[in-house]
């Protein structure tokens, strides 16, 4: 079985003082295969099918810790919408009936607290943080007549590493996190309605 999610954030920096918005696309490409390595099905998106908008409000409150500059909240929110190819089989009773696509309509919002420590230097900044957040992603073709509908649900703490590199042009940076899931949740539609621990 093979899982990949692609995902490109475009930065579209609007910043007055430490508010910042941000334009993301959202490119999906999973697969699943048999042991054997025979295609069972595949769920996919272009970079420009599923678009959101981010919001990030910066808050500098202390001094840092450890010989950090400075100490920060971060309050932000997602949200994404639009389509995924879905790309696969209708079974009966575990055997394959006929070859099955459908379009799935996908959603996923995204609120999350973060404190930041951030060293500051010429050329470079680099970070801690740790992050409480929640993640509802829905999949929905239950419009098609054997479509279904899954809503995933979770809570999440993390902790990383950041670092941005500038000059008087640009910025780039990158960041590195452990993330721990918070009670995941499933909500399937079918049979009445199934809900899943994750």
């Amino acid at each position: 079985m093979i899982k990949v999610f692609f995902i490109l954030l475009i930065a579209m920096s609007l910043q007055a003082d430490s508010l910042k918005m941000l334009v993301s696309f959202l490119k999906m490409d999973y697969e699943e295969r048999s042991d054997s390595g025979d295609f069972l099905d595949s769920e996919k998106s272009d970079y420009t099918d599923i678009i959101g908008a981010e919001l990030e409000y910066k808050l500098d409150l202390s001094k840092g810790h450890g010989g950090a500059d400075i100490g920060s909240l971060l309050l932000s929110g997602s949200y994404q919408e639009g389509e995924s190819k879905y790309d696969g089989f209708l079974q009966s009773g575990g055997a394959i009936v006929s070859s099955y696509k459908t379009t799935t309509d996908i959603k996923i919002i995204k609120p999350k607290v973060r404190w930041l420590e951030m060293k500051r230097g010429v050329r470079y900044d680099v970070g801690i943080f740790t992050s409480l957040a929640y993640r509802y992603w829905k999949r929905d073709s239950s419009s098609d007549k054997y479509g279904y509908l899954e809503e995933y649900k979770w809570g999440y703490v993390d902790a990383g590493l950041m670092a941005i590199f500038h000059d008087e042009k640009w910025h780039i940076g990158f960041e590195a996190a452990y993330q721990k899931a918070i009670n995941p949740t499933l909500y399937a539609g079918v049979n009445g309605g199934l809900d899943f621990d994750l």
